[in-house]
This record gives C-alpha cells, sequence and structure tokens, in this order.
C-alpha cells in the first residue's frame, strides 16, 4: 500500500468532504443531509436573526430553509455551490417571512444580533440603526449581516452568495448608502 492509499479502516475514519456529504444527501442520504445542517444551523439561525430581527421568525424561517433545501436538494447541479445556495433558499424564506409578517415590524432587541458600540455624544442610538436597518431591502440585510455581523471577510461573502468579489464589494456599498439613507429619513 502507498503512503497515498489509506487502508479501508482507515478511509471510514476519514470524515467526507462537504461535496461528498451534498452528494450523498441528493440522492436521499438523511445522515448526510442532517450532517450538513449541523455544520451550518448556528450560522444559519444567526444570520435569519439578523434579517428578521425576531427569534421566533428566525427560527421558522430557518427551518423552513432546510425543509426546502432537503426538497430541493435532488435539483442542485454544482455541489460546491450549496452554501451559496443555501443562503440563497434562506434569504426567499425570510422575505416570504417579511411578507407574511406585512407591515408589522417587531423588534426583539433582547434577542437581536446587531451589536452597536455604545454611543458617543451626538452618535446614533441602537433602536435609530436597527429600525434603519429593518427598512433595509432583504438582499441589503443579507450582505451587511454576512460581512459585518458574522465578520466575514468580502471573499467569504462573496463565496457564500455565489458572485465575483468585486459585485460582492458593489453590494456592499450600495446596502451601506441604503443604510445611512434609511437613518437620514429617520432624523
Amino acid at each position: 500500500m502507498s503512503a497515498l492509499e489509506l487502508s479501508p479502516v482507515a478511509r471510514e475514519t476519514v470524515a467526507p468532504t462537504d461535496d461528498v456529504l451534498v452528494a450523498r444527501a441528493a440522492r436521499g442520504d438523511v445522515a448526510a443531509f442532517a450532517a450538513l445542517v449541523d455544520a451550518r444551523l448556528p450560522g444559519m439561525l444567526r444570520l435569519a436573526r439578523s434579517i428578521l430581527r425576531n427569534e421566533a421568525d428566525a427560527r421558522d424561517a430557518t427551518q423552513e430553509a432546510f425543509v426546502a433545501a432537503w426538497q430541493q436538494l435532488p435539483r442542485l447541479r454544482e455541489e460546491a455551490r450549496f452554501n451559496a445556495w443555501l443562503h440563497t433558499v434562506l434569504a426567499n424564506q425570510c422575505r416570504d417571512a417579511l411578507r407574511r409578517r406585512g407591515r408589522v415590524r417587531e423588534i426583539d432587541l433582547d434577542s437581536a444580533d446587531i451589536r452597536v458600540p455604545d454611543p458617543a455624544p451626538g452618535a446614533l442610538d441602537r433602536a435609530a440603526v436597527l429600525a434603519a436597518f429593518d427598512r433595509l431591502a432583504i438582499a441589503d440585510r443579507q450582505i451587511l449581516a454576512l460581512h459585518h455581523l458574522e465578520d466575514r471577510p468580502l471573499e467569504h461573502v462573496a463565496l457564500s452568495l455565489g458572485i465575483p468579489v468585486g459585485t460582492a464589494k458593489s453590494r456592499l456599498h450600495a446596502a451601506r448608502k441604503a443604510l445611512i439613507r434609511a437613518l437620514e429619513t429617520q432624523a
């Protein structure tokens, strides 16, 4: 046996890669899908919470996103794009939750993941930033949450959304400008 070959026992103990898990899950392997869910659940829940700003809605949207992902997974053409595709499914579920909620905006400040530093004299307060964030489009919330709340570098944001880095950079810039406009209209 060469140094690069694994014994049958060693092969069984090596954790499968995400691409392998996605391919197995697409063929109906529940355990493979459960492993994918377990690895992504905390991040997906944080993202939904930052978009929807309501714990119950975030949990519902995340659960619905995973159910939709399970149902639609056999149609995913490229396993390597699973994360970007899953974030899109979650964004769609968040958008649907906001539509169902209608114009009524509930803000659960206790469970909000938005970190705003203590205000300096003359600075905006947390409630103002949260209210402005609520008025942003889902796509703007998503990119701001991924970059600023999840502390992901722009390259990871682009990969997660399945877009080029340059596009992510311009969308992030546009989202920041939209947040500033939303803050200015409050004042």
